[in-house]
């Protein structure tokens, strides 16, 4: 399946002498992403190579690498793309050198960690390079790719399954034993052996920890504590530490609390969002009471695959699940998984109208039917919130 969104957001750029960065989660289709690409755009005479595959083993070390793209150029290729290229050390001067000296040379390179990529691009390649943010399904991907029609039907299905298009081949059990494997290859080759973990295991506790209380707002001393009292023994200092390097491989993101009244951005407090709300699911037992936060993860990732940056807002004793903004555009929105009484209404309502600010407010839910619009919020149904987020965008 076509990822028309991302090769839309593309076309603005392919023929500009800038280097292509696709950056994302292992395993979420960033090579298919780029065979997309070789075929959309047309490129003549491509050259694909993929770090992970045993066959270019030989090509880790950077002087290889450059040698062999040097004598390729000569044959005429016109576009290299180069496949999980954080696997090799000092990979950034190698994409210097090629697009100093081979301007017309087009280069796409996608990576699985975005601290080590974004240092170096940084540092050597300032002002020469495009990113793009590549995540897995949104819902409306998942509708297309399983021939369904958006709506409370398939947005159900959507949250069990999540957004993984890896998963979607397997069934029952089988989709949470490759989920499983999944999450083992990221820690064994993104963090333990790249950072040389010693406490694998609490490392693991602790990514668990955050699928399982998503949405929560805390600091890493917070998390030490509430760790110890499940008996796993850290410090502030090492949960911090890892959750630098559960950030970098985009296992999790996390989002700042921000004083709406006092216009202050508290740096320290945050929540943390897994990167598909399908890691709650497959981290915990139930379903139905973690349909909230689940709804909430969604909320949120979605609109930062369509490039919304997000802050978790509080209005005085308050809290407003998200301030979305993009450009000059700015959205205020409250998740809850059901409208179903009335003080549950007042308290998602009720944060939203003490804003001052008048910029487009809604409540996202799950319930069956349209609420009607309430003192100038709007009620969302969550199968029609990708929909509202784009002609927000190009309203």
């Amino acid at each position: 399946m076509l990822r028309t969104h991302y090769l839309e957001q593309m076309k603005s750029t392919i023929s500009l002498p800038l280097i292509k960065v696709l950056i994302g989660l292992r395993r979420i289709g960033k090579t298919t992403l780029l065979q997309q690409i070789q075929q959309e755009f047309k490129r003549k005479n491509p050259l694909m190579i993929n770090f992970e595959l045993l066959e270019f083993e030989r090509l880790l070390e950077y002087h290889r690498l450059n040698d062999f793209l040097e004598e390729e150029i000569k044959g005429w290729v016109d576009a290299i793309f180069l496949d999980e290229i954080q696997r090799i050390p000092s990979w950034e001067l190698v994409i210097n050198s090629l697009q100093t000296k081979h301007p017309k040379v087009q280069i796409f390179i996608t990576g699985s960690n975005s601290s080590i990529l974004s240092n170096e691009l940084s540092t050597y390649l300032r002002g020469r390079y495009v990113e793009y943010y590549i995540a897995p399904f949104t819902y409306l991907e998942f509708c297309e790719y399983h021939r369904q029609t958006p709506g409370f039907k398939s947005f159900q299905e959507f949250l069990k399954i999540g957004w993984f298009p890896l998963l979607y081949q397997f069934q029952g059990w089988e989709r949470e034993s490759q989920f499983h494997l999944m999450l083992d290859t990221i820690f064994m080759r993104d963090i333990i052996e790249r950072y040389q973990i010693r406490d694998a295991q609490l490392l693991r506790d602790l990514l668990f920890f955050l699928f399982q209380n998503a949405g929560n707002l805390t600091n890493a001393t917070k998390l030490a504590e509430l760790l110890e009292q499940q008996n796993i023994i850290t410090n502030p200092n090492t949960v911090d530490q890892y959750l630098g390097y559960l950030e970098e491989v985009m296992l999790i993101t996390p989002v700042q609390l921000y004083d709406i009244q006092w216009k202050k951005l508290f740096e320290r407090i945050k929540k943390y969002y897994p990167v598909d709300h399908s890691c709650i699911n497959f981290t915990r037992s139930g379903f139905d009471i973690w349909l909230g936060k689940q709804l909430e993860t969604y909320i949120y990732t979605s609109a930062k695959t369509y490039g919304w940056s997000a802050y978790v807002g509080r209005i005085r004793d308050q809290e407003v699940d998200f301030i979305l903004e993009k450009g000059k555009k700015k959205l205020f929105v409250q998740a809850t998984y059901l409208l179903d009484k009335e003080d549950v209404i007042q308290r998602e309502y009720q944060s939203l109208l003490d804003i001052p600010e008048n910029w487009k407010k809604v409540v996202v839910s799950l319930d069956p039917y349209q609420h009607e619009v309430r003192e100038g919020i709007e009620h969302i149904q969550a199968w029609k919130w990708e929909e509202m987020l784009r002609k927000v965008e190009q309203g």
